[in-house]
């Protein structure tokens, strides 16, 4: 799998660095509020989520193999995206619950990804708990609007590191596995 996704890093890479900018404007700018925090938000979800349906395409189309995981993130990603767009009002009146419900999914995808026998990360896991810590923080602590920008704001720019060393990480090894290729020749 990571073979495939290597041509990809620099998305990762890209995917990172926005979020960590959206935790930055979350935890440094008082004016960045939470309607813009929504088009933000749905505009890098249906970005993502056409750009991951693309590429999982086109990996089937090249390779006859493909993960129905990825296509079911494209899916939740997209659809959250164009709900998010297209109903401002309703989006903004269960905001917290979408990002405490997005968390828990993501968490329990990182701890199960970060389990596997083909993987198991401690770092994987641990984001995976932060995760669904974060989630269960909104679920049962119920926050205020203001204190909810701050933590989304640690979250996402935590997240972007994650997802920077992460992208870096597989350019690293996609040089290391090119190199030896071009050596055994």
């Amino acid at each position: 799998m990571l073979q495939k996704f290597s041509s990809y890093w620099w998305f990762l890479t890209l995917s990172g660095v926005l979020f960590s900018a959206l935790g930055a404007m979350l935890l440094f700018s008082n004016e960045f509020g939470l309607s813009d925090l929504l088009h933000y938000l749905g505009f890098v979800l249906v970005g993502m989520g056409v750009f991951t349906g693309i590429i999982n395409y086109v990996m089937m189309r090249k390779e006859s193999h493909y993960d129905w995981r990825w296509f079911a993130l494209a899916a939740a990603e997209l659809a959250m995206g164009l709900i998010i767009l297209f109903n401002d009002n309703w989006a903004e009146s269960t905001f917290i619950q979408m990002i405490g419900v997005w968390s828990i999914l993501m968490g329990a995808y990182l701890i199960y990804t970060g389990l596997k026998k083909t993987t198991k990360s401690i770092i994987v896991t641990l984001s995976g708990v932060i995760s669904l810590a974060f989630g269960g923080l909104i679920f049962f602590d119920q926050m205020e609007e203001g204190n909810l920008h701050k933590l989304v704001g640690l979250y996402a720019v935590l997240l972007g590191i994650f997802v920077i060393n992460g992208s870096l990480k597989i350019r690293a090894w996609k040089v290391n596995h090119e190199a030896k290729d071009t050596l055994s020749e």
